[in-house]
């Protein structure tokens, strides 16, 4: 369809330009001349003066050296690498069968079936979970760098009794819970450093782009504060970090600090992406942070620095809006969640929605004693639970 469109903007051009071009009669290229009967002298005829161009009623573009090219692609893609997808069935499809089926080739499916794009992708960004990242798969497998851990070698253990759910669940308590077992660092590195090179050696410029990146998975007390993070950069340089994850802090200001490290460190550059925030229990985008303290210009510049984009929709819901606050948009119930928060520890009455007006006067009620209505326990349980640990780096 897209192709004939453009070729019927090309012949409409076409078409244009003809009629807007002075025509010229038939042995018209040089000037026109007449023969005096009386003397025979040739006298030469004015020349033909051509129709004068109609300027258009616009002022012409100052320049194009902006982006204008829209492309395709998928910015959260797991793979047997993350535990849940481990878990929900993918125990064999790894970055590189993604990376050919993003790019158009026929693949296996993990349930067998023989499956191919309709149209390959322009990019894609594999983003496995950070928290963990392919240690189900090993310890299925009986990673040596893994079992030579005392968590690794139970799991590993338990994994070859049949008890694949049971190290499944325990890994989903850690990240609820913050409490990363010693998991050997030499298999955190060679997994990323796989994940890197799988991408460069897929990244093909100009006709497919494979980022580097993975998802941060902070989610205090149930609210989703996913990231996706996003490298543009090579595995020379992504191999130089290890990636910061909820075990090190669940505060996305931390995960910040961590993106400025980066980028200092390698000469790299970094962004993250807010992910379903539609399953944040209204936390992504709450009026304070973390701390509870009232939102600063500080923190507003920073998040615009590394988070520059925002998801608004996933295969968990649409997070651009709500019935509530757009009631006269047709589409603003188009797949929303309205169940709670991620683990729906929080859940959505009618009341709440009840309550829901437009977010522009939110500006309105900001008030200091907002901070004040925050007892100082619940205080002291969210930063208990955002303690950095700044481990990321070899």
């Amino acid at each position: 369809m897209f192709g004939r469109i453009i070729r019927a903007a090309i012949a409409v051009a076409a078409m244009l330009a003809t009629a807007c071009t002075p025509k010229e009669s038939p042995g018209s290229s040089q000037p026109e001349t007449t023969t005096d009967s009386s003397d025979s002298t040739e006298v030469e005829a004015p020349p033909t003066t051509p129709p004068s161009r109609v300027e258009p009623p616009y002022s012409p573009y100052v320049g194009q050296d902006f982006p204008n090219n829209v492309y395709f692609g998928d910015t959260h893609l797991h793979t047997s690498l993350s535990f849940d997808a481990y878990g929900d069935g993918n125990t064999t499809k790894a970055p590189e069968d993604a990376y050919r089926f993003a790019k158009g080739e026929q693949v296996e499916g993990h349930d067998g079936v023989p499956v191919r794009m309709s149209r390959p992708l322009d990019f894609i960004v594999i983003a496995d979970h950070g928290e963990y990242m392919g240690v189900v798969q090993g310890v299925s497998l009986a990673n040596k760098d893994l079992t030579a851990t005392e968590a690794g070698a139970r799991w590993s253990k338990m994994a070859s009794e049949g008890g694949l759910l049971e190290v499944f669940g325990e890994i989903v308590n850690d990240g609820a819970s913050n409490s990363r077992r010693d998991i050997s660092k030499d298999f955190e590195r060679s997994v990323w450093q796989d994940v890197g090179t799988a991408a460069d050696r897929h990244n093909d410029p100009g006709t497919f782009t494979a980022f580097i990146g993975y998802e941060y998975t902070s989610t205090p007390a149930g609210d989703n504060l996913h990231r996706i993070v996003i490298f543009a950069d090579s595995a020379d340089k992504t191999n130089q970090v290890l990636p910061f994850t909820l075990f090190d802090s669940q505060n996305p200001e931390h995960l910040w600090e961590y993106m400025q490290d980066y980028e200092d460190k390698t000469g790299g550059r970094i962004l993250a992406i807010p992910h379903n925030g539609n399953l944040s229990g209204g936390q992504m985008f709450a009026l304070d942070d973390l701390d509870g303290n009232l939102l600063t210009k500080d923190y507003a510049e920073r998040r615009m620095r590394w988070e520059p984009l925002v998801e608004t929709t996933q295969i968990k819901g649409d997070s651009e809006t709500h019935p509530a606050l757009s009631p006269e948009d047709e589409f603003a119930d188009f797949e929303t969640w309205d169940l709670g928060n991620l683990i729906v520890t929080k859940r959505t009455t009618p009341s709440d929605r009840n309550k829901a007006n437009d977010p522009r006067t939110d500006a309105l009620r900001i008030q200091p004693l907002r901070t004040e209505t925050r007892t100082r326990a619940a205080k002291e349980t969210r930063r208990e639970s955002i303690q950095v640990r700044h481990d990321w780096r070899y």
